[in-house]
C-alpha cells in the first residue's frame, strides 16, 4: 500500500509522536510511506527513520505553516501519488485535507484524522471561530475522524453538531509500539542519570497548558530534601519556572534538561513520573510513563485518564492534591507496585499500533455515520 502522513513540523510533541507511530507501524508492514511537514527540516525528529528504504520525507523550505501550506500544495501536485491511506492529527491539517478533497486536488481513497486535543475547551476567539469554520467546510470529506477520548467527542459533536450527521467520529484510544518501547527500556542506564540519585521526572513543552509551576510548588513541599525534580522539554516558560523555583528554595534541586531522545531511561530510573497539564487531548507521555515506572501521577487533564487503574490522581491546578499524590506514591510498597504492574500491562497491550490499526479498519470498512 501507499501510505501519506502530514505534519506541522520535525519536532515530536505528542501528535507528532502519534504520527510517527503510524508512520512505524506501515513501514514495517513493508509499506511505502510519505510524510509531508509544512515547515523546513529543522529538529530531526524524523531522520532515525531514514534506515527505511520505503519512506520518502518531503519537507518545504518555509519557517511558518501558513506559508508551508503553498508550497506544500504545489509539492502534491508535482508529486502526483495514488495513496491509500492519508493521516494527520492537527485540526488545520485536518482542514487542509479536506480542502485538497473538496477540490480534487489530493488522490487517495481513505482520510483519517485525530483531534490532537479538546479544541472548544482550549481556544477562544478568532482562532476558535477559524476552528469552527473549518470544521463545517472541510471536515465531512474526511473518512474517519478519531478522538482520543468520549469526552473529546462529546465536546466536539456539542459544539460542531454537524460533524454527527456528515463524517464517521469515532473514539479510539491513542496507540503505543510496545515492541518499540520494551527495546528502549531495554537500553542500560547512563552514568550522569544515576547520579541524579533520587528524582521526580516530569516531560513535556514547558509552556502554561503543562502546569509545570503546580509541579513545582507541590515537589517544594515534599519532606524528602534529598530528592530532585527533573524536567525534560524545552519551551517559552522555562524562565519563569526556574525564577519560580528559586522562589521557593529549591532551585538547587530542579533540575532543566531540555529536550531529550530518549526519555524512557529517566522514567525508568526516577522515584516517580508526574503528568501536572491543565488540558490535553490525552497525554501520550502518560503511556510512556506506564511502561516504564508504577509509580505515576496525572491530573485529571483528559478524558479516560480516570479510567485507567493503578494511576494515582489529582484535579489539575491543585498544588494540595498533586502533592499528596506524589507524596502518596512514593510510599508505595513492591506488593503494590507489583499489582500496579499488572494492571498497566494489561492497559497498554490494549493500546499497542496493531490493535489501533486494526479499529481504524473496521470503522472504514463496517460502520456507518
Amino acid at each position: 500500500m501507499k501510505i501519506c502522513v502530514f505534519v506541522p513540523g520535525d519536532k515530536l510533541g505528542g501528535a507528532e509522536q502519534y504520527l510517527k507511530n503510524i508512520t512505524v507501524y506501515y513501514l514495517k508492514n513493508g509499506d511505502d510511506v510519505d510524510v509531508y511537514f509544512l515547515k523546513s527540516k529543522k529538529y530531526n525528529g524524523w531522520e532515525d527513520l531514514k534506515l527505511f528504504s520505503n519512506l520518502r520525507l518531503f519537507y518545504t523550505t518555509k519557517f511558518k505553516e501558513s506559508k508551508g501550506a503553498l508550497a506544500l500544495l504545489k509539492k502534491i501536485l508535482l508529486i502526483k501519488t495514488k495513496y491509500d491511506y492519508g493521516f494527520s492529527s492537527h485540526v488545520h491539517l485536518n482542514c487542509f485535507l479536506g480542502f485538497l478533497r473538496c477540490f480534487r486536488l489530493f488522490n487517495v481513497k481513505y482520510i483519517v484524522s485525530r483531534e490532537s486535543t479538546t479544541t472548544h475547551k482550549r481556544f477562544k476567539g478568532m482562532k476558535l471561530h477559524l476552528f469552527n469554520c473549518g470544521y463545517k467546510l472541510f471536515y465531512k470529506y474526511l473518512d474517519l475522524l478519531i478522538c482520543q477520548s468520549q469526552l473529546m467527542r462529546d465536546s466536539l459533536i456539542t459544539n460542531v453538531p454537524c460533524l454527527d450527521q456528515s463524517v464517521k467520529v469515532k473514539v479510539i484510544p491513542n496507540p503505543i509500539i510496545l515492541e518499540d518501547i520494551k527495546s528502549k527500556l531495554l537500553e542500560p542506564i547512563s552514568d550522569d542519570i544515576k547520579c541524579l540519585g533520587e528524582f521526580i521526572v516530569s516531560a513535556g513543552r514547558l509552556i502554561h497548558l503543562k502546569g509545570f509551576d503546580i509541579l513545582i510548588q507541590s515537589f517544594a513541599r515534599l519532606e524528602n530534601k534529598n530528592l530532585k525534580l527533573v524536567l525534560l522539554g524545552e519551551g517559552s516558560d522555562e524562565e519563569k519556572l526556574k525564577l519560580l523555583a528559586l522562589e521557593l528554595g529549591v532551585s538547587e534541586r530542579v533540575i532543566f534538561l531540555g529536550f531529550v531522545n530518549n526519555v524512557y531511561p529517566y522514567f525508568k530510573a526516577a522515584d516517580a513520573c508526574v503528568v501536572s497539564s491543565r488540558i490535553e487531548g490525552f497525554p501520550n507521555v502518560l503511556l510512556q510513563m506506564m511502561m516504564a515506572n508504577e509509580n505515576v501521577v496525572s491530573t485529571l487533564c483528559a478524558g479516560g485518564i480516570d479510567d485507567i487503574d493503578g494511576l494515582s490522581l489529582s484535579k489539575i491546578n491543585d498544588e494540595e492534591l498533586l502533592f499528596l499524590a506524589i507524596q502518596n506514591v512514593l510510599k508505595n510498597s513492591p506488593e503494590t507496585k507489583k499489582n500496579i504492574r499488572s494492571l498497566f500491562d494489561k492497559e497498554l497491550l490494549g493500546r499497542d499500533i496493531s490493535v489501533f490499526i486494526e479499529k481504524v479498519n473496521y470503522f472504514l470498512n463496517y460502520e456507518k455515520i
